[in-house]
């Protein structure tokens, strides 16, 4: 924020003085002509206070051969790399789930403690290339002792017959007590052994993953399969580690209620992934609305689920210790085109100012999802689609991504608010949604029209509001008027500056996506939007009212 939004004592001559020689050196946004028609956004307080949980704002590492992890979050050979845990810890990350996602499919923990060079090094064969278990888990623990985050970890429960591949309920007990065991414990006198005396506090442990899908190396099981593998699992997970939380494998309609219907008792979460794409061609962006609009059918499928979680809550008397849902893998696809070649999917491609509406737009929806949604975990936090890049050994920068995250964790905290939005944008019913991943095929309520405007509200502490705007428009901005509760002012504004929808940050350019910030008037209700705009409004109670 800039140093005058503090500074309440300026008189409104003098911040306009200041503000304008801030802008001489700002970065000019891209010109477009706003929409003749306003958008009205209105925010209220809350009747009944619904906490933002701040684990909706997490992150996911999977070795997948795109420098995620090896040469990304740690060195090649698994060695720390501080200039990238700072990045790290200045996103107040919540949670980071490990190792994977397909990954966990053929995952040997076993592996990856012990005496680094004596563990193997073995393909990977899901994605490709080796693993050479330098970050197993007493590494990834440290790590996540080093960016101040809380740990998540997937369990193999692959019922794939070879057990070079394949988990097993054992193998995971032992990974349990390996990690929380005790010194009585023999898990707890192999950790000790290897250097770590004090049990690990890792709180969430899953049962497998997307094992509807048979993906990598698993093992396809249909709803009533998994169900009873669950059942089985957190029955014994829960009988020696009755104080962790376990978290299912969802998807569709009908798999969630089977695998609740069996396991609601014993379960804490149920997971769901989703995937917006973007087609890229030549560099631009192409069918801008079915990409920027995703987030909304990922809301309407939440919120369908929604329901059924929360009955689920009611039947099973879970009032206190409520199921939640966990969108552990999520984010924005690129499948690149060059030069009339065909499309193929990377996770190479830069991460774009569109994305970050898709980013925002995502996050939106798991806010005024709360709190039956309280996690989600980002993949990924380092290379790929990542939130950071890293250059070569030592140097590192964030994308532009970096400063949603960032935002979100720090503003869009404490109590949700009520933000209301009704202006121009498109019918729903005009839209190819490019969104993947659970309940594919399903049809999904959503209203008549999508406003390009899309808000959310919350309340920090008892004295401030944050109010944050994205522009799902790709090629037209859009006016802001924006209706505070009694007593409120806005105090200052940041926004995304770029050169354009498609503008990225790169290691020779790292600041073609930032974010700026200035004073406001106190007086001020009415903000322009850009295309792919972001927009953070900063509000405090007035003194005087």
């Amino acid at each position: 924020m800039s140093p005058l939004a503090t500074l309440p004592m300026f008189s409104r001559a003098l911040r306009s003085v200041l503000t304008s020689l801030i802008c001489v050196a700002t970065p000019v946004v891209f010109a477009q002509n706003a929409s003749p028609e306003p958008t009205r956004i209105v925010v209220s307080l809350p009747e009944k206070p619904v906490e933002i949980a701040p684990t909706i704002y997490g992150q996911m590492l999977e070795d997948c051969n795109d420098r995620v992890i090896y040469d990304g979050a740690v060195g090649k050979n698994g060695e720390a790399r501080p200039h990238v845990d700072r990045l790290l810890r200045d996103l107040e990350i919540p949670v980071v789930r490990w190792p994977g996602g397909t990954f966990v499919l053929e995952y040997q923990w076993e592996r990856g403690v012990g005496p680094v060079d004596e563990r193997p090094t073995v393909p990977v064969r899901c994605w490709g290339g080796v693993e050479n278990h330098r970050f197993g888990t007493d590494e990834f623990l440290a790590w996540c002792e080093r960016v101040d985050t809380a740990p998540y970890i997937n369990l193999n429960a692959n019922l794939h017959p070879d057990p070079e591949i394949g988990g097993s309920l054992e193998k995971s007990l032992a990974w349990i007590e390996y990690v929380v065991g005790d010194a009585s414990t023999q898990g707890g006198q192999e950790r000790a052994k290897n250097g770590r005396v004090e049990p690990y506090d890792v709180r969430y442990w899953c049962v497998g993953n997307e094992e509807w899908g048979g993906f990598g190396q698993g093992v396809r099981l249909n709803a009533e399969q998994y169900a009873a593998l669950l059942d089985v699992w957190a029955t014994a997970i829960r009988a020696r580690f009755p104080d962790l939380e376990l978290l299912g494998v969802g998807h569709g309609t009908a798999w969630n209620k089977t695998v609740l219907n069996r396991c609601g008792e014993k379960i804490d979460w149920l997971t769901q992934h989703y995937y917006v794409n973007a087609r890229v061609v030549d560099g631009k962006l192409v069918s801008p609305d079915s990409t920027l609009f995703a987030p909304a059918q990922t809301e309407g499928r939440l919120r369908k689920l929604a329901e059924i979680v929360e009955a689920a809550n009611v039947r099973l008397n879970r009032k206190n210790r409520p199921i939640r849902l966990a969108v552990d893998e999520w984010n924005c696809r690129h499948s690149v085109s060059q030069n009339g070649s065909s499309s193929r999917f990377t996770r190479q491609d830069d991460r774009r100012l569109y994305d970050c509406v898709v980013v925002a737009g995502t996050l939106n929806a798991f806010v005024r999802a709360s709190p039956t949604v309280a996690m989600g975990t980002y993949i990924f936090p380092v290379n790929g689609h990542g939130v950071v890049k890293t250059v070569g050994e030592n140097d590192a920068y964030p994308t532009a991504l970096y400063p949603i995250f960032q935002t979100y964790r720090q503003k869009i905290v404490g109590v949700r608010c009520d933000a209301t939005v009704s202006g121009p944008g498109v019918r729903s019913a005009d839209v190819k949604f490019a969104l993947e991943g659970d309940a594919n095929g399903e049809k999904t309520a959503l209203p008549e029209t999508l406003p390009y405007l899309d808000a959310v509200a919350a309340t920090p502490d008892a004295t401030s509001l944050n109010v944050v705007v994205v522009n799902r428009s790709a090629t037209k901005a859009q006016i802001a008027n924006v209706k505070l509760p009694l007593g409120y002012i806005p105090v200052a504004k940041s926004e995304l500056v770029a050169d354009g929808i498609d503008a990225a940050n790169d290691a020779e350019k790292r600041d073609a996506v930032v974010l700026k910030s200035s004073p406001v008037d106190a007086a001020e209700r009415s903000f322009t939007v850009e295309p792919c705009g972001f927009l953070l409004l900063e509000c405090r109670r007035d003194a005087a009212k």
